[in-house]
């Protein structure tokens, strides 16, 4: 089930004719239309895009298989939080059960066991079925950690296109997204970090050439009635660097 948020945006990409009949065009589709040029999707609406594609990948996938650990080893990538919460929507509709942690979705899915992974950008064999059920546990937290973020990024972005200030995005909670107050996927994150991932996303601040469309930090900080600090580590934090 679809929150507030998801809602509102798939209403936009319907709106937009990204999403036809119930299903969301791939690329070269929207290309194909004319839609890939001509309309400009913001972030949300680019990223849910590719989650609800992800979604209809693992629904085919499990119809068809019926086993959830080759849903997860052929449709999800832990370098696309997408894909991530399209597993748990997917999961949670098919078993109507809230994913509590990890150990519960393992529980709901059978993913004991994974031979390899990759760490630190290699791949890694289990050398021993501990380490197999090692690697399986972690892939699942981060798969869960990812698929929370992702609607926590899209709740915080969505806030800020729809005027939110600063201290309005401060309200939005990761708890409320069943995130703790800090977490790790491939990075150190928490609410703060969020945020400027988010600013620096709609200001384009880590987007080449994207510096020579803003306003100036002073004024930016003044849109969003944010300390000056904050605007300040968006810059130097996110911003683009050759």
């Amino acid at each position: 089930m679809r929150g507030d948020i998801d809602q509102k945006v798939y209403k936009s990409l319907e709106e937009k004719g990204a999403i036809v009949n119930g299903k969301p065009l791939e690329h070269s589709e929207l290309i194909k239309e004319g839609r890939g040029f001509v309309i400009r999707f913001t972030n949300s609406e680019r990223e849910y895009l590719g989650t609800l594609r992800s979604y209809e990948t693992i629904k085919a996938t499990h119809q068809k298989s019926k086993d959830w650990g080759e849903v997860f080893s052929n449709c999800v990538y832990m370098d696309e939080r997408g894909s991530s919460e399209a597993f748990i929507d997917y999961l949670e509709e098919v078993t109507q059960t809230k994913v509590k942690d990890a150990k519960h979705l393992q529980e709901l899915t059978g993913i004991t066991h994974i031979k390899e992974t990759y760490i630190k950008g290699k791949l890694v064999k289990a050398q021993n079925e501990d380490q197999q059920k090692e690697f399986a546990l972690k892939a699942l937290e981060e798969t869960l950690t990812g698929g929370r973020v992702s609607k926590y990024s899209r709740a915080i972005e969505t806030a800020l296109q729809e005027g939110a200030k600063y201290e309005d995005l401060l309200k939005i909670k990761p708890q409320d997204y069943g995130l703790p107050k800090k977490w790790k996927t491939y990075k150190e994150e928490d609410q703060y970090s969020t945020i400027l991932d988010v600013i620096s996303w709609e200001y384009l601040i880590a987007e080449p050439g994207g510096l020579m469309l803003l306003p100036s930090l002073r004024l930016m900080a003044k849109e969003l009635e944010a300390p000056y600090s904050v605007v300040m580590d968006v810059y130097n934090q996110r911003g683009y660097r050759d």
